[in-house]
């Protein structure tokens, strides 16, 4: 299998002589009738296969938007914003570091102050700190352009920053590979290896084949790869979840509930860190505290896939029969369900699987 990479649109852009005349089309399948108002160059039929691949766990990192280079700078907020209840509330839930909180009260203030870039700036940041990255994208793009205080255009800029090097590719290709091997994991494995030869840097590439190779139950492999991310960039969060999801399957206990904990210490509401962190202690721990920590995160968010799977587990493991199922069918009708989540759940509830049976002995 071989890919030309060399010849692919890079992230940082390539410039075009004004006089000539680029004729556009399919980035997947050359169909020149393409998408408008996309950055990304695709026809309906590859558009929409990207948009129904189901991508990694729980969170959805990729959009079909390339971030473009953008000054960003803030305009002040009229003084009668700075005592909105809801702002003030969302201001205390970021200073406690609850950001769904924090995202539900800016939302509130941005739907009565919608041109205040002070409310838009500070939703931005929850968004991003609650893993919300193309939410926090298109709230960035709300603001772009706009002056104010040094402090606060810094912080955003950093986080901008941030979302371009760990949640998007460097390259356009690398959506064509999701696109023509959605079917095969496998093959997928290996045209994204073969990517990250031209792309050694790219922080969403690796997690991405980290992910799959996790799926693959090739775990030593997934926990080699995403560690060096982390190593790297310490405050990739995602990279972080999914050790903390490795280290589950191996067995480690202490390590996992760490990589949990380095998240929530800077998120406390991070329902995907709670969800590993209740995944660790029914697979490893206390399932009656199992139980209590997956109702808490599952009040947090009761749309959220991982804990539906997780109540479902929790259920399971304290002889809830009836619930168990009620929830695991709840999983399966929602929106983001997954293949591997669902088989993973059927094999532990019809007994196939012991789930629980590989401990460390560390733990």
């Amino acid at each position: 299998m071989e890919q030309n990479y060399e010849n692919q649109d890079f992230n940082s852009g390539i410039h075009v002589d004004d006089k000539l005349e680029v004729k556009k089309g399919c980035q997947c399948c050359s169909n020149p009738d393409i998408e408008e108002g996309y950055n990304v160059d695709l026809c309906s039929d590859c558009r929409k296969k990207l948009s129904k691949r189901p991508f990694p766990l729980w969170i959805k990192i990729f959009s079909l938007i390339i971030l473009a280079a953008t000054v960003f700078s803030i305009v002040r907020l009229p003084s009668v914003v700075s005592s909105a209840v809801a702002f003030n509330r969302g201001e205390k839930a970021a200073k406690e570091k609850n950001y769904i909180t924090a995202v539900k009260e800016y939302t509130k203030a941005a739907e009565k102050y919608s041109d205040s870039t002070l409310v838009l700036a500070r939703l931005f940041l929850a968004k991003y700190y609650n893993l919300q990255i193309d939410e926090a994208y298109d709230t960035f793009a709300l603001i772009s352009g706009r002056e104010s205080d040094s402090d606060l255009v810094e912080t955003v800029n950093s986080i901008y920053t941030k979302i371009k090097t760990y949640y998007y590719p460097q390259s356009n290709s690398f959506y064509t590979l999701l696109i023509e091997y959605s079917d095969n994991t496998e093959i997928l494995v290996e045209a994204i290896t073969e990517y990250l030869d031209y792309y050694p840097g790219d922080v969403c590439a690796t997690y991405y084949l980290a992910d799959k190779k996790f799926e693959l139950g090739m775990y030593d492999e997934a926990e080699q790869l995403i560690g060096g991310v982390v190593a790297q960039y310490d405050d990739f969060y995602f990279g972080h979840l999914l050790l903390a999801e490795i280290y589950c399957e191996k067995g480690d206990y202490n390590k996992s509930v760490q990589h949990c904990l380095k998240v929530l210490a800077d998120n406390q509401q991070n329902t995907a860190a709670l969800g590993y962190y209740v995944r660790a202690e029914l697979k490893l721990g206390d399932v009656k505290k199992g139980l209590e920590l997956a109702t808490k995160t599952y009040n947090l968010d009761k749309t959220n896939p991982l804990s539906i799977a997780n109540m479902a587990l929790a259920y399971h493991y304290n002889n809830m029969t009836k619930e168990r199922d009620e929830m695991f069918e709840s999983f399966k009708n929602g929106t983001y369900k997954d293949a591997y989540t669902i088989n993973l759940l059927t094999s532990i509830f019809n007994g196939e699987l012991e789930w629980r049976k590989q401990v460390s002995e560390e733990n």
